[in-house]
């Protein structure tokens, strides 16, 4: 990358963040998405979770303090948190948030033509990204975590992450398929321990706090979208179990296995393309 793209992408990210901000500041955002009390509202109830669990506050079991069912899993509750930590997660962390995501797209697509600055627009000026960023729900903080996993070499950290955010939501555990990808020198016997050894180590944690996760998954109901809203891997499970009242565990499980083997047979499709154009070339 020369000198010129470098600064253009620096102006694009620059303009792209500040336009953001002034927009989601406006009264006028509300003609896109419905209004709520106050900016980045959906940070301010996991903050308060983390500050009553520090109380010794049982919020498995209480809501009062917070004011909202946990939605989160016990790990989520290992994040620390202090005046300071609090002042940066409620005013500086979702700004942060918003121009990494800027930062990532806009470098992450090649601006060779007005119709790929059209499209870096309408990724972020439109009613689900606009929302997500007003409402600065801990998703966004997920899906920049998911990317760092993806440039990241440190293979331990990856495998961390993935561990915490999987137990956290439960639906990041998708990003487990980097495992397959990260080194592609890794031969399949050390993949196959390092699967085996995450699930050992998975389980032994479900085993210990297996109450919590249970009183977990029963306070999802309060917190759980419309089916308009569901954008995720889970969504046609959800949809097959109060639609026919099938085991939705045992759907997850069809679906995930199905998406795994489908993109593990993407993966190799995609590969042999690639060998096929070196070798025309």
């Amino acid at each position: 990358m020369n000198l010129r793209n470098i600064l253009s992408n620096i102006l694009i990210i620059i303009l792209t963040f500040f336009l953001l901000i002034i927009f989601l500041k406006s009264s006028y955002i509300y003609n896109f998405i419905w209004p709520t009390e106050k900016l980045f509202q959906d940070l301010i109830m996991p903050v308060k979770w983390l500050e009553c669990n520090k109380a010794g506050l049982d919020i498995f079991k209480s809501d009062t303090c917070a004011g909202g069912t946990f939605a989160y899993g016990p790990i989520f509750l290992k994040i620390p948190v202090t005046q300071t930590l609090k002042i940066f997660y409620l005013k500086y962390l979702p700004y942060l948030c918003i121009f990494l995501f800027i930062t990532f797209l806009v470098i992450s697509i090649n601006k060779n033509s007005l119709l790929s600055i059209i499209l870096i627009l309408l990724c972020i000026f439109n009613p689900s990204t606009l929302l997500l960023f007003q409402r600065m729900n801990l998703d966004i903080v997920v899906f920049l975590l998911v990317i760092l996993l993806t440039f990241n070499k440190i293979y331990f950290l990856n495998w961390f992450l993935i561990f915490f955010l999987t137990f956290s939501k439960v639906y990041p555990i998708v990003s487990g398929f980097i495992v397959f990808i990260e080194n592609n020198e890794r031969s399949l016997k050390k993949i196959f321990i390092i699967i085996l050894g995450m699930a050992i180590l998975s389980l032994l944690y479900l085993f210990f706090n297996l109450q919590n996760y249970i009183n977990f998954f029963n306070g999802l109901s309060a917190n759980k979208a419309g089916y308009h809203f569901l954008f995720s891997l889970n969504s046609i499970p959800k949809i097959i179990k109060y639609s026919f009242n099938i085991n939705y565990i045992l759907l997850l499980l069809v679906f995930y296995l199905s998406f795994f083997y489908v993109i593990n047979k993407l993966y190799k499709k995609l590969l042999t393309m690639i060998l096929l154009l070196k070798l025309l070339h």
